[in-house]
């Protein structure tokens, strides 16, 4: 600690190397001149403990450290500072949180199938009256609150330890306060006692605010954690969505989940501990009252219920009028969010006026929700400021005006730090009640949320083992889906094979099943029966593309590790290199929020482009040479998805292909008839290079598009 409260500029620090080692501390390589808080934190190790506590410990006093002179001097930089320990990484806090959250929600499930199983007896008379306990099945709020305690329950105890220390020292400064005020009434007092008393009183107002720093620290840290670990879990479960549950859930509706709903919840940490600790605080305070002033005590606790109903009767307004704050955030949100995705549209009316009077009137409607919680919060403040003096007044004026007692020094002081405790309680227990109750309300909406339907993940089998030759790489056998579990079928009963290195287009009119095949194999639909099974990594490319606010490198590489070799061949194949040798920065040009600097054509090659960077062993591909014009798809396609294409140089495929411009491709053969029904017959599937491509064709003009994807795949189309 003294190297380190001196290190702004300590050299020659070799000398106190055999001293360090010789207290259990291990350095190396103490080569510098400086003490560098982020180097000293990595080379430190205390034996048995870890580095992010040693680095928890250095940063206590941070002022003395090179770290914030550097950031006197200059912007910090990442590489300035220390990685997050593991205990305070999301990886980390979101696996422990949802690992919980999976076990004590399985079986929580196991037990409400096993209780409602003893109900019904076996007797088919009972089932209406189970109905009721098994729709309790959905309510997962007793598991989530189980699966954070167990994650976090030892900070939050360590706190509250903490905090109840805080409190003894608390209590314990009236009681030497009243000694020292005797000591002072006595003629000869000891000096020595004196000193002691106010020594003593000096120490416990110390670590009354130590200790009540460290529980604000404690529960500062559980904050920190549980937010993270919250978001963690939501964000994930976002990505785990049916399409039945996206359809439920708005994107504002997440946007206001993740932002004020889990501020009120995690914001309610500080308030656990308001439900029983003001009631500790007010029956000591009446033992206190009671020892000092006997039965006139007792208007204390008259004057003290008359106030606490109020207090009650606000913080229950409160919470009606940000409910209804709520509730107007939320449709403003939405509004907003459907504004901003369709602006274009909006301009081109002319309708800005009228939706910004909608806005305007939602954005009204909150405003005065929030400025009635407002006054009414001022009114709670208005009345503990005056409580404390009220009560005061109260209690002695019965003390020296009806019971005739005496009012003395010793029992003045020590009855108005009484009081101040007292008011601190009576304040405290309403804020923690309408605190905790809000977080109630966000809570059940964070637990419907994660109760939504998910992607089911053992509805598609997708073993990659299945990668060498004569293997099919897609088999689906008399599979029905449906797009949730409460909605009636849309595909019956499919029987689909698709062998490895092959080019398979499924054409049909509007409604045909295309698109929901296509959904099924992504694994978006509900399977009710049959069997699905895709070997290999796929990647998929949607029909309206779907870009990210970053530069092109960044949007075709998506996360992967750079290759600019075939970088470059992709961006060549998929027609982007024109395109991106005119733009002002080339690859590391960014293309704007949704890809608005890219026309409709650029953004649908980049998606494509980013599919193909993959290098994956299945492609689908929904229609993705729409946007493209005649000479730019037909380049793309020779490029990507012909024989000579570079889909055709995975490592799943077979190889290339010859082109056999004789051989038909039947319209009968790999299509989906209106009811659903599809069959695949093996003579038609021929070895190409391995694309799945899934064609929105309708009624108008099916002839005319047909044979443009026949020029496209260079192959005649003949049909009846």
């Amino acid at each position: 600690l003294l190297l380190w409260g001196l290190g702004l500029g300590t050299p020659g620090l070799e000398e106190y190397g055999m001293w360090i080692k010789s207290k259990g501390i291990h350095l190396s390589g103490l080569q510098f001149s400086y003490l560098d808080l982020p180097r000293v934190t990595q080379l430190l190790t205390w034996p048995g403990s870890c580095r992010g506590e040693w680095q928890e410990k250095l940063s206590l006093v941070p002022l003395f450290c090179r770290l914030v002179w550097r950031g006197y001097r200059r912007p910090l930089r990442p590489k300035d500072l220390w990685s997050l320990g593991r205990e305070n990484s999301s990886e980390e806090l979101v696996s422990r949180l949802e690992k919980e959250w999976m076990r004590n929600r399985s079986a929580a499930r196991r037990h409400t199938k096993a209780t409602a199983f003893k109900r019904k007896g076996g007797s088919g008379m009972e089932a209406p009256e189970t109905q009721p306990f098994l729709r309790q099945e959905g309510s997962q709020w007793g598991p989530l609150l189980k699966a954070i305690w167990q994650v976090f329950h030892s900070t939050f105890l360590l706190g509250t330890l903490s905090l109840i220390i805080s409190d003894i020292f608390r209590f314990t400064v009236p009681k030497l306060l009243s000694l020292f005020l005797e000591l002072i009434g006595d003629p000869k007092p000891p000096a020595w006692k004196g000193y002691l008393l106010a020594v003593l009183m000096f120490l416990s107002a110390c670590l009354q605010t130590l200790f009540e720093q460290q529980n604000m620290y404690r529960l500062k840290v559980l904050q920190m954690r549980l937010r993270s670990a919250i978001t963690g879990l939501v964000y994930r479960k976002v990505l785990a969505l049916s399409s039945s549950s996206r359809k439920a859930s708005a994107v504002g509706d997440v946007v206001s989940l993740v932002s004020v709903d889990m501020q009120r919840l995690t914001e309610s940490v500080f308030h656990l501990n308001g439900l029983w600790l003001p009631l500790v605080w007010i029956m000591v305070c009446f033992v206190y009252l009671w020892q000092l002033l006997g039965p006139s005590a007792l208007t204390a606790i008259a004057v003290f219920l008359s106030l606490l109903p109020l207090n009650f009767f606000i913080t229950k307004k409160r919470n009606h009028h940000q409910e209804e704050q709520m509730r107007q955030k939320d449709s403003r949100a939405r509004l907003t969010s459907s504004i901003l995705r369709n602006s274009k549209t909006i301009k081109f009316h002319g309708w800005e006026g009228a939706f910004l009077d909608r806005v305007l009137g939602i954005r009204g409607q909150e405003l005065g929700a929030l400025q009635t919680s407002g006054l009414l919060f001022s009114v709670s403040l208005v009345s503990f400021q005056v409580s404390t003096f009220l009560v005061a007044l109260v209690v002695f004026a019965v003390h020296t005006l009806v019971a005739k007692n005496a009012m003395d020094a010793e029992k003045a002081f020590v009855t108005l730090t009484v009081l101040n405790i007292l008011n601190k309680a009576q304040a405290f227990l309403p804020f923690s009640i309408h605190s905790l109750v809000q977080a109630r309300v966000s809570f059940d909406r964070l637990v419907a949320f994660l109760c939504l339907e998910e992607v089911d993940p053992g509805a598609i089998d997708s073993s990659s083992s299945g990668s060498s030759a004569g293997k099919d790489c897609i088999t689906i056998h008399s599979a029905t889906f449906a797009w949730s579990q409460e909605s009636p079928p849309c595909l019956h009963r499919i029987n689909l094979t698709v062998p490895q290195g092959c080019l398979l287009a499924v054409v049909g009119p509007v409604g045909a099943g295309k698109s929901s095949l296509l959904s099924a194999l992504l694994g978006e639909l509900s399977k009710v029966e049959g069997f699905v099974s895709i070997k290999g990594a796929v990647a998929y490319v949607p029909q309206e593309a779907w870009v990210q606010n970053t530069s092109v490198v960044e949007n075709v590489c998506f996360r992967q590790e750079l290759d600019p070799p075939w970088l470059e061949r992709v961006l060549e194949a998929c027609a982007l290199q024109p395109d991106v040798d005119s733009f002002p920065e080339g690859v590391h040009t960014s293309i704007g929020e949704q890809g608005m600097n890219l026309s409709g054509g650029q953004k649908q090659r980049l998606s494509l482009a980013q599919a193909v960077y993959r290098k994956a062993a299945v492609y689908l591909l929904d229609d993705p040479l729409a946007a493209l014009d005649a000479h730019v798809g037909q380049h793309v396609f020779n490029q990507v998805m012909g024989p000579g294409g570079l889909l055709q140089g995975t490592k799943q495929n077979l190889g290339p292909a010859p082109r056999t411009p004789e051989a038909p491709l039947q319209a009968g053969g790999p299509s989906l008839d209106p009811r659903g029904e599809s069959t695949m017959p093996a003579d038609k599937l021929r070895a190409l290079p391995l694309w799945l491509s899934l064609r929105y064709l309708g009624l108008d003009g099916i002839v005319e598009r047909i044979k443009h994807a026949c020029q496209l795949v260079s192959r005649s189309l003949t049909f009846k």
